[in-house]
């Protein structure tokens, strides 16, 4: 709403700079979408906080369970529950999505990405990606001018 109004102010390059923007950090502050009857217990928020701070070195999941004082089958039941995946997929998708989010926003090269999201082979990386997203990390679209 606040957008149209700004809309009907302002130039069009101004408007694609507030979108861009606001997609940036749409896709840099993930949130935890659990359906409107499911509240998200706090182990898990925990499990999920202590994810999005290790991308680059990511923590195998007996050390999650650790960190928030449960069992790795705990924490698995847990994602099966609350959130319909697994805690290996989430966090596959955590570090793919902020991967797209480097790759369109800064002038990170390929290898600076993968690296940065805890990938380490190329191919690896754009085998995930591309299962993922559909095409080539290569193929990214930059929005950064």
């Amino acid at each position: 709403m606040a957008l149209e109004w700004i809309r009907t102010l302002h130039d069009k390059a101004l408007i694609e700079g507030i979108e861009d923007i606001l997609s940036f950090e749409e896709s840099r502050y993930r949130r935890i979408k659990p359906s409107r009857h499911m509240t998200v217990s706090a182990p898990l928020k925990e499990v999920v906080k202590l994810m999005d701070a290790n991308l680059e070195e990511p923590l195998e999941l007996e050390q999650l369970a650790e960190y928030a004082g449960r069992s790795r089958r705990q924490i698995e039941r847990l994602f099966q529950e609350q959130l319909g995946t697994t805690p290996q997929r989430y966090y596959l998708e955590l570090r793919i999505t902020e991967a797209r989010r480097l790759l369109q926003h800064t002038e990170l090269s390929q290898v600076e990405v993968l690296v940065a999201c805890g990938f380490v082979s190329p191919s690896h990386f754009s085998k995930c990606y591309s299962a993922y997203f559909g095409y080539r990390p290569s193929k990214e679209k930059r929005l950064v001018k």
